[in-house]
């Protein structure tokens, strides 16, 4: 059977399942990030933004989101009550991706002037940021051991961090392709 949800009423820009697949956000241009329950297919609740919401992501093991806007805006956010636990930045340049590293402790936010910020979770401590890409970083991630971070622009790089020198060790043209 193929269900419709309704409830935005622009362009989704991002959406993501929790661990435990039973819920999904979506985030928008109308500014809007709706929690949907996937089990009775219904919204559980909604989060309005002054901005166009341009990423999201869910934090690896509790009931918690990270959320970017267009105006620059980061936030964490409750899944469970749909209530704002930190808000990171105020304004700024449009950010374009988020994560969180795997145990959650850390937030990554990609930025369109081509920065990686990175923050501690739950304090909104700003730890480092990253320069180095010429356009809009569009994806980013942690690995898997969280001793590196994975950047990719459309000034058409990927570049790799490592973590603990804080050192770009890695940079890989792509030509005429683009990473998202």
């Amino acid at each position: 059977m193929i269900t419709t949800l309704s409830g935005h009423k622009n362009s989704i820009n991002d959406l993501e399942f929790n661990p435990r697949g039973d819920l999904f956000v979506s985030g928008s241009e109308d500014g809007k990030v709706i929690i949907w329950d996937w089990k009775v297919k219904k919204q559980r609740s909604k989060i309005n933004f002054e901005d166009a919401v341009s990423t999201i992501s869910i934090h690896p093991k509790l009931a918690e989101i990270v959320v970017g806007t267009a105006g620059g805006r980061l936030e964490t956010w409750s899944l469970a009550k749909g209530t704002l636990l930190h808000q990171i930045t105020e304004s700024g340049p449009l950010i374009s991706s988020t994560g969180y590293d795997r145990n959650g402790s850390r937030i990554i936010s990609a930025l369109e002037d081509g920065t990686v910020e990175i923050w501690e979770n739950g304090v909104s401590l700003h730890l480092k940021t990253f320069s180095g890409h010429e356009r809009i970083v569009e994806s980013l991630d942690f690995s898997s051991n969280n001793k590196f971070l994975i950047s990719s622009s459309s000034d058409k790089s990927v570049r790799i961090w490592d973590l603990k020198t804080n050192e770009n060790v890695h940079n890989f043209d792509i030509g005429n392709h683009r990473v998202q």
